[in-house]
């Protein structure tokens, strides 16, 4: 077929009386150095708010014509996808600059037709139609996302296709295909202009009593031949004025003939039946009714009472002057007291009815919000909208709660609910921990009696621990072999914490009264060494909350002082104990726990994380999380370690942050007793968690990842 025989011809539909909504439809021709791109129809629906609505229109739909028709050599397909392009950039720029309410109703349905090419997008729910030979299909079916969750996706696909002579396409708004049977549509696009096709659409809108707004773009392909040239003699012409209200019909028209279904005759045919025993029951049947009611009462008041009186106040009374009356009055009677139950009993269940069907009705609309905000926060997340994503997924946890609360929808509600955990893992970088992942490699218990051991070492290698009571020392290989490698000492005091340096494979514990003691992995001694702490004499009860030792500095905090203090490495021991810290705005006070790279990482009993550089306060963004890292109490990293390490024990989880503050995942063991420390391996593959006195090991996979 050629392109030059399908020249379009199209008409313009605007329904719309409500104040609140703007509808429009946008018609361009090419010039002349333009024909090869051909033609551009649009139909668009938006809320107005406040007059921002049609401005909005209006400057997406200059956008898109200018931009397809910018550059003539290039191809439709092309044009039309920078001309989309350019829409979505000046959407996302309104968005930015606060204006969102769109968002939430913006349905347009956009395309070129170049020859016998037609490409289609569609925004939000608009729709294109087509009809070939009385057939109507919804050929953008599935190529837009709604709601509008990223206004850079607001054209996020675009479809392509032939067309033919005699064919009818219709760009529409939301709601075309609930308000016109796809039978009626076809049949008025059969043969028919466009102009035809639109009166004709007008017309069944306004004798069904529609109120929906609605904007239609018809086009028509019909052959010369075909075409009423009155009508069709002209091609596409832009709209020189848009239309806000229904319009005027002149003169009288007959509504249009609408065939009915099989179910439709039926209900007609038994109505007119119904009408007609009603009219031979009210002429013929009830007259003969009463002649007869009224012999038979002459009768017996012939017989037995000549003036009938009236029945006395009193059950027997009544129930006498029932007996007495005619026994068509008792059939009558009877059947007035069944219809009469049978009515209240009816209003009682249609009651009951309604008030069930309206409980049903706020249920399902609960659970088609819940879901819509559900798959709104999955697409948001494919583009990493965290912040939105939280927000809707916050919204449909709330309706799901309220939908667990009552009756309905029970089995939805929860599998939405566990839907709403897995998205929420996803925006919160959760894993949990399985029996695939991890696995209980062995227990200090068989060599560590008492109390458990609080602190875990991985060095050289192996796994150690120390019991606070007796000083002893195990340790455990990574095949969960456990052993003892150094008894009892005296004379050091109680192990409370300590920090492991890979390259001495030593482990520096720190002790109470204030000391520490160093361990040596490669022959099992543990020798006390000397330190006099800035605030506590030798001797007396305490020892360092927090310390690391780095290259030959070791680093203490001291919490009476509030200060980080460096001492350097001496030949019994460490001297010297200088404050560190020297920035005023760092945070000096409740720190936990630190850890050295080469900065300083400290971690605040609030959970708040610190890097300082040379005692002042570095670059860190500390990400934010659900929940909050409040009951933090350890942070691990060295200078080998990719990320940082911090141990949440009572919501028994790990948080991994890049050095830089990002989150990189959240370890949570749910089947954990307790969660007591952690130690990694040096490659990061491997991370260790103390469970009263048995031993984790979650495999890891890159250093970051849950395998």
């Amino acid at each position: 077929m050629k392109p030059s025989r399908l020249t379009p011809s199209a008409q313009e539909l605007i329904l719309c009386k409500d104040p609140e909504i703007v509808c429009e439809t946008y018609l361009f021709e090419p010039a002349p150095e333009e024909e090869r791109l051909g033609f551009l129809f649009a139909a668009a629906e938006t809320e107005n708010r406040g007059g921002i609505g049609k401005p909005l229109l209006d400057t997406v739909m200059t956008a898109i014509q200018r931009e397809y028709y910018r550059i003539p050599t290039r191809s439709p397909s092309t044009s039309f996808e920078m001309a989309l392009h350019q829409a979505n950039l000046i959407l996302y720029d309104s968005a930015e600059s606060g204006i969102r309410d769109w968002m939430g109703h913006f349905h347009v349905a956009v395309g070129v037709l170049s020859g016998s090419q037609l490409h289609l997008s569609v925004a939000g729910a608009g729709a294109v139609l087509l009809a070939r030979k009385s057939n109507v299909t919804n050929i953008s079916q599935g190529i837009s996302h709604f709601p509008i969750t990223d206004p850079l996706k607001t054209f996020s696909q675009v479809a392509s296709g032939e067309v033919e002579a005699r064919d009818a396409l219709f760009f529409t708004s939301a709601p075309f295909e609930s308000l016109f049977r796809s039978v009626d549509v076809g049949r008025f696009a059969l043969e028919h202009s466009a102009s035809t096709v639109g009166s004709r659409l007008e017309q069944l809108y306004l004798d069904q009593g529609h109120r929906v707004p609605l904007s239609v773009t018809v086009v028509t392909l019909l052959p010369a031949y075909v075409a009423n040239p009155k009508q069709e003699a002209t091609p596409v012409q832009p709209s020189a004025e848009r239309r806000n209200a229904v319009p005027s019909v002149s003169g009288p028209r007959s509504p249009l003939i609408i065939k009915r279904s099989g179910v439709a005759q039926a209900v007609l045919l038994i109505g007119s039946i119904s009408s007609h025993i009603w009219r031979i029951a009210k002429t013929w049947v009830w007259p003969a009714v009463k002649d007869v009611s009224r012999g038979a009462t002459k009768k017996i008041h012939t017989i037995s009472i000549p003036k009938p009186s009236l029945p006395k106040p009193s059950l027997t009374g009544i129930l006498r002057w029932g007996f007495s009356l005619p026994k068509s009055s008792k059939i009558f009677a009877g059947i007035a007291v069944l219809l009469l139950v049978a009515l209240g009993v009816s209003i009682v269940l249609l009651q009951h009815k309604r008030a069930s069907d309206a409980a049903i009705e706020a249920a399902s609309q609960k659970l088609h919000e819940a879901r819509t905000k559900v798959d709104a926060a999955k697409t948001a997340l494919i583009y990493d909208n965290r912040e939105q994503a939280s927000g809707l997924l916050t919204d449909a946890t709330k309706l799901t709660r309220e939908l667990a609360g009552g009756t309905l929808y029970i089995q939805e509600a929860q599998q939405l609910s566990r839907e709403i955990t897995d998205q929420q893992d996803r925006l919160q970088k959760i894993f949990r921990t399985n029996a695939v992942n991890t696995k209980t490699i062995g227990t200090f218990s068989s060599v560590i009696h008492g109390k458990n051991p609080a602190r875990l070492f991985f060095v050289n290698g192996a796994l150690y621990a120390a019991s606070s009571e007796t000083n002893a020392i195990a340790k455990m290989g990574t095949d969960g072999k456990a052993e003892l490698v150094h008894d009892t000492t005296t004379g050091i005091g109680f192990i409370t914490g300590g920090n492991a340096q890979a390259a001495d494979k030593t482990i520096l514990f720190s002790t109470e009264p204030a000391g520490i003691a160093l361990f040596d992995t490669k022959d099992n001694s543990l020798v006390s060494q000397t330190i006099e702490l800035t605030s506590l004499p030798a001797g007396q009860a305490g020892s360092p909350k927090a310390l690391f030792l780095f290259g030959n500095r070791l680093y203490a905090y001291d919490e009476k002082q509030e200060n980080i203090f460096a001492y350097s490495k001496t030949l019994r021991g460490f001297s010297g104990g200088t404050p560190w810290i020297t920035d005023a705005n760092a945070t000096k006070k409740d720190i936990a726990s630190i850890a050295i790279d080469g900065n300083i990482y400290t971690l605040s009993k609030g959970g708040k994380i610190q890097k300082l550089f040379r005692g002042a306060v570095a670059e860190f963004a500390q990400a934010s999380l659900d929940p909050a890292l409040s009951s933090a109490t350890r942070i691990l990293t060295d200078d080998t370690m990719l990320n940082i390490y911090v141990l949440d024990s009572v919501h028994k989880r790990v948080v991994v942050f890049t050095k830089k503050g990002a989150l990189v995942r959240q370890l949570f063991f749910e089947n954990a007793a307790s969660l007591t420390d952690i130690a990694l391996s040096p490659d990061e593959t491997h991370l260790y968690a103390l469970e009263g006195s048995n031993v984790l090991d979650v495999t890891l996979a890159e250093g970051t990842e849950v395998k």
